[in-house]
C-alpha cells in the first residue's frame, strides 16, 4: 500500500480529494520501529504526530512508584501524539511499541498548516480526544465500580464490536494481545486477566484458540 492509499482510508483524512492528499504526503516521512522500543515518555516534549500504517502501540501513564496503567493499544490507521501538537505543552502519556511497527510522522508545524488549511481535519481530531475521554471515563467507572469479571466481558464486548469477525462459532478476535495487555486495558494483573479467561471458558462464555478468542454469546 501506498502512502497516498494510507491516508485516504485512515478516518482523518478520508474526505480530502486526491490533490489534498498528495499534499499531506508531501509532509509526512515514514519510521520502522522495532518492538518494545519506547518513542516517547510522559512529560516529553513533543513536536511530532504520528499515525500507525502497520503495527502495534500502547499508550500508558506511569506513576511515580513505576506502576503502569494503559490507557489503550493502538494498531492500523490510528492516530496518537497529537494532544501536545495542539496545546504545545508536554506528552500527557507514554508511547511504547509493542510490535514491529511502521509509521508516518508529521510535525507540528507542518501539522498545524494541514489543521487551519483544513478545518475539517480538526473536527475530526476532536472526535477522536472525545473517544478517548469516553473511553478513560469508562475505565475509571468500571474500576470502581465492576469486578474484574464483568469489567473483562465489557472489555471483550469492545474488542467484538471493534475487531469481531463471524466464524461458525460465534464471533472471533483475532487482535493477538497478550493476557497483561489485556489486563492493563482494565486496571488489573495479568494474573487475574488469566484466571478470569480461564473461568468464562470453563462457564462457556468463550474458548481462546491459537487464533484468538471466541465469544459464543
Amino acid at each position: 500500500m501506498t502512502t497516498l492509499d494510507f491516508l485516504s482510508e485512515t478516518s482523518l483524512f478520508s474526505n480530502l480529494s486526491q490533490e489534498q492528499l498528495k499534499k499531506i504526503e508531501m509532509i509526512t516521512s515514514t519510521k520502522e520501529v522495532p518492538a518494545d522500543k519506547m518513542l516517547f515518555f510522559e512529560n516529553e516534549p513533543g513536536d511530532v504526530v504520528y499515525l500507525i500504517v502497520s503495527g502495534r502501540v500502547k499508550i500508558s501513564k506511569i506513576s511515580a512508584s513505576g506502576r503502569e496503567k494503559t490507557l489503550a493499544i493502538l494498531e492500523d490507521g490510528d492516530i496518537f501524539g497529537e494532544i501536545s501538537l495542539l496545546d504545545g505543552g508536554l506528552r500527557s502519556a507514554t508511547a511504547q511499541v509493542l510490535k514491529n511497527t511502521k509509521l508516518l510522522i508529521i510535525h507540528r508545524q507542518d501539522f498545524l498548516k494541514v489543521i487551519h488549511k483544513y478545518p475539517e481535519i480538526g473536527s475530526k481530531i476532536i472526535a477522536v480526544l472525545s473517544q478517548r475521554l469516553r473511553d478513560t471515563n469508562r475505565q475509571l467507572s468500571n474500576a470502581h465500580f465492576k469486578t474484574v469479571t464483568e469489567r473483562t466481558k465489557d472489555l471483550l464486548l469492545k474488542l467484538v464490536d471493534e475487531e469481531g469477525k463471524e466464524v461458525t462459532e460465534g464471533i472471533m478476535i483475532e487482535k493477538s494481545l497478550t493476557h497483561e495487555e489485556l489486563a492493563g486495558l482494565i486496571g488489573t494483573s495479568r494474573e487475574s486477566m488469566t484466571r478470569t479467561l480461564n473461568k468464562l471458558q470453563k462457564q462457556g462464555w468463550l474458548r481462546t484458540t491459537n487464533k484468538g478468542i471466541i465469544i459464543f454469546d
